[in-house]
């Protein structure tokens, strides 16, 4: 079975390239094909957010937090103070809070259960400021 790239552009405009290249990486995988070809597909403006995110005022998100049952509260909290991704909450350490020097260090991410870089540089680079944090 061929697909060509170009064929599918229109079709995936309507939102489902995610899925498909999933779906083509799952039968690359087991061998089915020998190679993704939604991985050649662009589609212009994919990837732009549909909605304007949500921004909660601080009494909002300390309303909030006592709704949300642990592990989740800890990491909403984490999220919420630091601005950190769900994967680099996820990979966190004891060995990357730097407790006297009030800061921690973002060094890796976990996604799908698969320890891997960060997702950007500014992210490994950054050192966050947990004096916030500890003010709550």
């Amino acid at each position: 079975m061929a697909f060509r790239a170009s064929a599918l552009d229109e079709w995936l405009r309507s939102g489902v390239r995610s899925l498909m290249h999933t779906i083509f990486q799952c039968a690359e995988r087991w061998e089915l094909i020998h190679n993704n070809p939604i991985k050649l597909v662009r589609v212009k403006g994919g990837t732009k957010r549909l909605k304007t995110p949500r921004v909660l005022a601080p009494e909002q998100f300390h309303s909030l937090l006592p709704l949300i049952r642990e592990p989740y509260r800890t990491m909403v909290l984490i999220a919420g103070c630091l601005g950190l991704r769900v994967s680099e909450i996820v990979a966190l350490q004891w060995s990357d809070f730097d407790f006297p020097g009030l800061a921690l260090v973002i060094q890796r991410s976990v996604v799908h259960g698969r320890v891997g870089d960060v997702k950007t540089e500014y992210s490994r680079d950054a050192f966050h400021s947990i004096r916030r944090w500890w003010r709550l």
